[in-house]
């Protein structure tokens, strides 16, 4: 009979659209599990760009940190280095004068036996 037919064409349907719904249930949690795993990876992923940043940041700050140390190490230099010249140049001027006082005292001596020296010839021709 017909409705026998229809009936376990009915009943088939029904059972193939069990099948279909469980099928498609198991798609969706397939795919929220897989939509979660991309979330999870988009975020392991971001947590690593952000933990990379840090440590360029961290490096970044550490060279910056030992550039300013050895800027300050130069300046200090450059002062001990101005002492230093500063220094030499008054030991330099000092001697100069040293030197110009010996000179000095040179040329007087010398004019004092040429004086002494005319005297003695003066007196001698007299």
């Amino acid at each position: 009979p017909i409705w026998l037919r229809r009936a376990a064409a009915a009943a088939a349907a029904e059972e193939e659209l069990r099948v279909l719904e469980k099928t498609l249930g198991e798609a969706e949690e397939r795919a929220k599990g897989e939509g979660a795993a991309r979330i999870a990876a988009k975020e392991a992923e971001g947590e690593r760009e952000r933990q990379r940043d840090t440590a360029r940041a961290r490096a970044a700050a550490e060279v910056a940190q030992e550039a300013s140390e050895r800027a300050l190490r130069a300046s200090a230099d450059e002062e001990r280095l101005r002492g230093v010249v500063g220094q030499l140049k008054e030991e330099v001027a000092a001697r100069d004068r040293s030197r110009a006082e010996l000179e000095e005292r040179e040329r007087q001596e010398a004019a004092s036996r040429r004086a002494a020296a005319a005297a003695r010839d003066r007196e001698e021709r007299e």
